[in-house]
């Protein structure tokens, strides 16, 4: 009898041994899962269409019209097809520090040291021309990487603002820094310009005279409208307006006259606002809350606090928060955005390396509810001046990449981290084209679908 109760209680105390490893077990794994470190088999794994190496790194990325271009420090292009990855051709202006790669149905441009700016034929990548652009002295080296092709034009910001004929190079007209503008008092200093299709040309100045807000003509440069006053980032064209944002405030103005609509104060610094399809305007602030507001009349349609990590407090002087501009995804009419912020200091941390974290979160366009929330973290400061953060949408995944080289992928359904990746030298900004995604990392140009 007795035998058989120790037996007995040896096999109790297995079975209560082995439920105890399995209840640990699945508490790992439910963190892990939590924390988008695993998947269940709903996830969709990154459809990589194609991969090939690349000989020289990258300084730049563009795609257009079914191709895929890269540029490298010497000012050499490489074409390839966007659905094959057949090398079509390689090209080049003749450059040091080739930067600012952009492309267009019949050129690719380039800028290169001494602010320059050239075109090859997008179609065999033969030379066709290159023009200085106007720039001081802070300028004088730099490569032009600040190219938007719009309407038939080339526009060109470095510290000046300059718009080209696109087919011939000629200069059309350009404000420089260090001169006047017509029917403005005195010097002007900090000229920025944002061109958008349909002929729209806008521009911000400041100067002796206080800081200003143009619209121009496209052809020649001349004033349309003038008002004071600054806004922050590329502005917004839709029905007649043009949206813009300043430090915390929305406003839209008349296109035709510079008269103002309507304003709204969140009270908090704005991150780029994105217009929607069912007629909102949404955008991120550093109160953590995501905005919509009625393009119509500029009414607030929903607010959404996301920050539940509570990661916009950690921001500071020297540790500025960045927001991630929101990103559309049209087939399930969500709004995909983020935060991120340096969470360490170097003095605190092993080998003297801080650390950031973000998130992205997804919401639903109409109500502004919460779908998922993601965290992520890795190295890096995100005061860095090229501490930036990119990402782009395909049909199932989000590619996030960062100026620290990180590159994750993530499951636009749930927000689960798919693919965590860090290459030691490069990762671009991914370029969105047509359903596919690219992206330079390391020495490897990859689609991904």
């Amino acid at each position: 009898m007795m035998l058989q109760v120790c037996k007995l209680n040896r096999r109790f105390s297995v079975f209560i041994a082995v439920s105890l490893i399995l209840v640990v077990v699945a508490a790992s794994l439910a963190v892990l899962y939590e924390n988008g470190f695993l998947t269940d088999s709903t996830e969709t794994e990154p459809t990589i269409l194609w991969q090939r190496d690349i000989e020289i790194f990258a300084t730049g990325l563009a795609a257009a019209d079914g191709k895929v271009y890269t540029i490298d420090v010497w000012g050499n292009i490489c074409c390839y097809e966007a659905q094959t990855d057949a090398s079509v051709w390689n090209g080049s202006i003749g450059a040091y520090w080739g930067k600012g790669v952009t492309a267009s149905s019949s050129m690719v441009y380039e800028g290169k040291s001494g602010a320059v700016v050239g075109a090859l034929d997008a179609a065999t990548g033969e030379f066709q021309w290159s023009v200085s652009v106007a720039s001081s002295s802070l300028y004088s080296k730099r490569a032009p990487d600040n190219i938007t092709v719009v309407d038939g034009r080339v526009f060109v910001t470095t510290n000046s603002f300059s718009a080209l004929n696109a087919t011939t190079g000629k200069l059309l007209w350009e404000i420089t820094d260090y001169g006047t503008i017509a029917d403005q008092p005195g010097n002007i200093y900090g000229v920025r310009g944002w061109p958008l299709e349909g002929n729209l040309v806008y521009a911000t100045t400041g100067g002796s005279s206080g800081a200003y807000i143009y619209r121009l003509n496209p052809d020649d440069g001349t004033i349309l409208w003038r008002i004071n006053g600054t806004f922050s980032d590329r502005p917004i064209s839709s029905h007649g307006q043009v949206i813009m944002y300043n430090q915390t405030a929305v406003f839209s103005l008349n296109e035709t006259s510079g008269a103002s609509l309507c304003s709204y104060n969140v009270g908090a610094s704005i991150y780029q606002p994105t217009a929607t399809s069912n007629g909102l305007l949404v955008f991120e602030a550093s109160d953590g809350n995501v905005y919509a507001l009625h393009l119509s009349d500029g009414t607030l349609a929903w607010k959404t606090y996301v920050d539940s990590q509570n990661i916009t407090a950690l921001a500071n002087s020297d540790n500025p928060l960045k927001g991630l501009p929101i990103q559309i995804d049209p087939q399930n009419q969500r709004a995909i955005g983020g935060f991120v912020v340096t969470t360490q200091l170097g003095a605190f941390v092993q080998n003297g390396s801080e650390e950031y974290t973000g998130f992205l979160c997804s919401l639903d366009i109409d109500t502004g509810s919460i779908v998922w929330s993601k965290q992520f973290s890795a190295n890096g400061d995100v005061s860095h001046e090229n501490a930036h953060f990119d990402f782009a949408l395909t049909k199932n995944n989000i590619y996030l990449t960062t100026g620290f080289d990180d590159f994750w992928t993530l499951s636009e359904s749930t927000g689960n981290i798919i693919e965590p990746q860090h290459f030691e030298h490069y990762v671009s900004s991914p370029v969105a084209e047509d359903n596919r995604v690219f992206v330079v990392a390391g020495l490897w140009l990859s689609a991904y679908e």
